[in-house]
């Protein structure tokens, strides 16, 4: 439920945003009729259509000055946490298929690697956030996204070691290659993207279409397999460009 506090209607139902903040009360997560409401909490002033601050204007803010504006965890994440945290004590082999997936036990799943499966306790808080979103999808949306995004990018370039604004965060691999060998301006005609004979396949195509795109040329370099680190490091060596600037992809 949300109530608007201190600020002015303007003509037509809009709200005007410059004339002070918006606050709302949360639902609680069992949504029954006798649960309490929290406390109203006061957001930043909106931007654009959202009623949340400026995404730009929260990664830039320094650690000291920068004040968390996340939703509470819906109900369900807490106690699948817990089982992630037990899963770890779980043996490798048929059991730990059984407790932390939910594939079909009459399968031996081995192909993890192109899709799924996606652990037990990841999924329990995945449709957790879904049914959070689901049952408000305006209070989401418009108020709790952005600044939740914002907050976990801050603390993944903490975890890794980087510069917060120089992180992104992306759907998966092949969106990662798409978006940053698109993005390289500096690719002209007589340019080089090196890719292995191993290279996934979507990233072959990614390189031929930005290379076509481009007038650049693309070498592959073909690994016999079984091979050896001396030998990639050979066939690679020799089939750098001598002239020319050249973007190598190394992927398997």
């Amino acid at each position: 439920m949300f109530e608007q506090r201190s600020s002015r209607m303007q003509a037509g139902g809009g709200r005007d945003l410059n004339k002070g903040p918006l606050t709302f009360t949360m639902d609680s997560p069992a949504g029954r009729p006798d649960d309490k409401e929290s406390a109203p909490r006061e957001l930043p002033k909106g931007f654009g259509s959202f009623h949340s601050a400026s995404v730009e204007e929260l990664m830039s803010l320094e650690d000291e000055v920068y004040e968390r504006h996340v939703p509470a965890a819906p109900t369900g994440v807490a106690a699948a946490a817990a089982a992630a945290a037990r899963a770890a004590d779980v043996p490798f082999g048929r059991q730990i298929g059984r407790q932390c997936f939910v594939l079909d036990p009459a399968w031996t799943f081995l192909n993890h690697g192109a899709f799924g499966a996606v652990l037990r306790p990841v999924l329990e808080v995945s449709q957790a956030w879904q049914v959070h979103t689901e049952r408000q999808p305006l209070r989401f949306f418009d108020r709790e996204l952005l600044p939740a995004l914002v907050d976990v990018t801050r603390r993944l370039a903490t975890f890794v070691n980087c510069e917060r604004r120089r992180l992104v965060l992306l759907p998966n691999v092949t969106t990662g290659l798409n978006t940053v060998m698109g993005a390289t301006g500096w690719l002209r005609a007589g340019d080089t993207l090196l890719l292995l004979s191993v290279t996934y396949g979507a990233t072959k195509k990614i390189a031929a279409h930005v290379a076509a795109g481009r007038g650049a040329r693309v070498i592959e370099v073909a690994l016999p397999l079984p091979t050896t680190k001396a030998e990639i490091l050979e066939r690679v060596a020799a089939a750098l460009p001598a002239h020319g600037r050249c973007l190598a992809v190394f992927d398997q």
